[in-house]
């Protein structure tokens, strides 16, 4: 099946003092990503957010070991990946808004993370990504990262969720400096340099875990080659 959600762009950043959070408070969405010419304004469901977007803030170690690599604070780099939603799931969420039924067991599951993720912490660390590096030897990358080459990844409280007004878009900040000191080794070792030469694919889904909530199902799925990090632009907004 196709992904619940398109990726139409992606931006990087760095920041001098703090990792950015709620980017997208700063952001002028485009009216036409907020409209759709097939789908009128009154018949978009209330419960589905128009954007979804993930900023992945990227830790930069400086300093010592226990020092500023364990601070909340670090400077950092930022990922951020813009999508909209396909028409399928919008069609689904307006089904379900109108109490029919919905034969997609991952499509109700989405529908209900988007509905109580800000309110039940349970249901939100059911968040799940997969990563996967398909040149992982000939990138150069450290051998103690191949064991987690393509696993699953439960995002719980590294994540931080944001609500634009009339749900204009839910925005997901991902510290990955939370993950702990070899999480921050292995992406220091591979930003900026390392991006440039290896391919990788993401994607997202919501962890099922009953029969109603099988099979998963990708809500996004992106893929990247040769990324040149080494002069992103700084963060324009930081204070």
């Amino acid at each position: 099946k196709e992904t619940l959600f398109k990726p139409i762009g992606t931006d990087m950043y760095q920041t001098k003092r703090v990792k950015a959070y709620h980017v997208m408070k700063h952001i002028k969405i485009p009216n036409e990503l907020l409209t759709s010419s097939s789908i009128p304004a009154e018949d978009w469901p209330q419960s589905l957010p128009k954007l979804l977007v993930i900023n992945f803030q990227l830790p930069i170690m400086t300093g010592g070991l226990l020092g500023s690599m364990m601070s909340n604070e670090d400077p950092g780099n930022h990922f951020i990946i813009y999508h909209t939603p396909s028409l399928e799931l919008v069609r689904y969420a307006r089904q379900i808004e109108k109490g029919e039924s919905v034969r997609d067991n991952a499509v109700r599951l989405l529908m209900k993370w988007f509905q109580t993720c800000e309110t039940d912490a349970a249901m939100k660390h059911r968040l799940k990504l997969l990563a996967y590096v398909y040149n992982f030897e000939s990138a150069g990358l450290p051998g103690w990262c191949k064991k987690f080459n393509g696993k699953p990844v439960m995002i719980t409280k590294s994540c931080k969720i944001f609500r634009g007004a009339n749900n204009d878009y839910l925005e997901m900040d991902i510290d990955m400096g939370s993950w702990g000191v070899m999480v921050k080794r292995g992406i220091q070792s591979i930003i900026p340099g390392l991006l440039l030469k290896f391919s990788f694919a993401l994607t997202f889904m919501i962890q099922g875990k009953s029969e109603d909530e099988l099979p998963e199902r990708a809500i996004n799925a992106i893929e990247y080659l040769n990324i040149d990090a080494r002069n992103l632009a700084y963060w324009p907004f930081e204070k």
